[in-house]
C-alpha cells in the first residue's frame, strides 16, 4: 500500500518536470508513467518471480508470440532457482545467502528473463529504481535515450539490470 502511495506520488513528481509547455505528443517528450510496472526486490526474491511473470505476461505478449514458461525450483537446503527458457538462475543459494545478494538475484534474473525473450524485437524491460522501489517499462532504446534527455537526475534514468558490483547498471550521479 505504502510503496503504491511513493509510486503514485514518483510518477505526478515525473509528469511535472518532464512537462513540456509546447504542444506535442506526450510520446515525443516524456515516459507513459501509466506503463510502470512495480517490482519490488524483496518480494521478487522471496518466491515471487512466477507471481510478478504472470502478471507481465499480457504486456510481454505484445512483443512476442509465446513467452516461456518460468518454473520455481526449491531444493532439499532450501535454496531458490528459477528455470525460463533453459536457463537457470540462482536466487536464493549459499554464495546469494553469505553476500547477501538475494534481492539482486532475483532483479537480475527477472530482467534477464525477459530481456531473453525480446532479443528479436525493439524493446526490453528497463529497469527504474532498485530495492523495495525497483520497477520496470517496456521501452526501445530510443524512448530510454530520450527519458534520459529529460529526467536530470540520473538516478531516475531506466537501466538494464547487471551483476556489475555497486550500481548494478544503474546510472548515478
Amino acid at each position: 500500500m505504502f510503496s503504491k502511495w511513493i509510486l503514485d506520488l514518483k510518477t505526478k513528481y515525473y509528469e511535472l518536470i518532464t512537462r513540456n509547455d509546447v504542444p506535442s505528443p506526450k510520446s515525443e517528450w516524456a515516459l507513459d508513467w501509466d506503463k510502470m510496472i512495480h517490482l519490488d526486490a524483496e518480494e521478487l526474491a522471496e518466491q515471487g518471480l512466477a507471481t510478478f511473470y504472470d502478471f507481465i505476461q499480457p504486456e510481454l505478449s505484445k512483443f512476442i508470440a509465446a513467452p516461456n514458461p518460468l518454473t520455481e525450483i526449491r531444493d532439499e537446503n532450501d535454496f531458490y532457482f528459477v528455470e525460463s527458457g533453459g536457463y537457470v538462475w540462482p536466487i536464493v543459494d549459499e554464495t546469494s545467502m553469505t553476500s547477501g545478494d538475494v534481492w539482486l538475484n532475483a532483479a537480475f534474473a527477472f530482467f534477464e528473463m525477459v530481456n531473453q525473450q525480446l532479443r528479436d524485437t525493439d524493446y526490453k524491460l528497463y529497469a527504474f529504481y532498485a530495492g523495495n522501489d525497483l520497477s520496470g517499462m517496456f521501452l526501445t532504446e530510443e524512448e530510454a535515450e530520450q527519458s534520459m534527455a529529460k529526467l536530470p537526475s540520473k538516478a531516475d534514468w531506466p537501466y538494464l539490470v547487471t551483476l556489475e558490483p555497486e550500481y548494478n547498471g544503474r546510472y548515478h550521479d
